[in-house]
């Protein structure tokens, strides 16, 4: 390679680098953006379903009291401790599908956190790699 040519070279190389560099941190932002998103969808949605359960379950209480009072029965004893035990399933569900949510959601909130760190990493190893061959080039010729 020529006087002109080497630096020249060593320069495209630095710049490649640099753009690789860039490329990996903007790649790993947009993920950990992506996954942040994510998570907030999956507690809107997680508190949609929730709300959604405890209207149904609501209704079904409400219709359960009124055929019981349609049916002369009195809110006593057995059919009570039914409506009892429904409602305390229901509580189990609902509590099911909080906890669900909220361990996905933060699920995709340690994925975004991942992601950011493997930008930094990603631009450590470019840097690094990208020196490297820069250096052996360097090396190589002026040796």
């Amino acid at each position: 390679m020529g006087a002109f040519a080497m630096p020249v070279a060593l320069g495209l190389m630095a710049s490649g680098t640099v753009t690789s560099a860039v490329g990996a941190h903007r790649q790993g932002k947009a993920e950990a953006r992506a996954a942040r998103f994510n998570a907030e969808q999956i507690r809107r949605e997680t508190m949609g379903r929730l709300e959604q359960f405890h209207a149904e379950q609501r209704r079904m209480e409400s219709s359960n009291i009124t055929r019981v009072a349609k049916s002369g029965v009195r809110l006593s004893g057995s059919p009570l401790e039914v409506m009892e035990n429904n409602r305390y399933q229901a509580d189990l569900q609902a509590e099911n599908l909080r906890f669900s949510g909220m361990v996905q959601s933060e699920l995709q909130r340690m994925r975004g956190k991942s992601a950011e760190n493997a930008a930094r990493l990603g631009v450590a190893s470019e840097v690094v790699g990208g020196a490297g061959r820069i250096g052996a080039l360097a090396v190589n010729h002026y040796a």
